[in-house]
């Protein structure tokens, strides 16, 4: 007989290395609250003054608050970031302000 053991849940998803993508929805949880995040990526455009139009990828976080209300966090990817990298500072983000501390 054997037995499996997992100390944390970075273990347990060590197990199966799936492929980052920009184009998956991903679930975690908050550092802070520990709510269930729900977080995709959408491709877009901010218009700035002096530039004109930039192509950016923004991150959407979806949560619930304290009575259950579905809220949403909208993120600008700094350019240069991995899709890891994105995810974590989205379970950091600071989702009663709608950014990062």
């Amino acid at each position: 007989m054997f037995e499996a053991h997992f100390n944390t849940i970075e273990d347990f998803q060590s197990l199966e290395q799936p492929a980052h993508s920009w184009t998956k929805t991903y679930y975690r949880r908050h550092e802070l609250g520990f709510q269930t995040l729900r977080i995709w990526f959408a491709r877009g455009q901010r218009r700035t003054k002096g530039i004109g139009i930039e192509r950016k990828i923004f991150v959407y976080i979806e949560y619930q608050d304290k009575q259950e209300n579905n809220r949403y966090c909208c993120l600008e990817v700094v350019d240069g970031l991995s899709v890891v990298e994105v995810l974590d500072l989205a379970t950091k983000a600071n989702l009663s302000l709608g950014g990062v501390d």
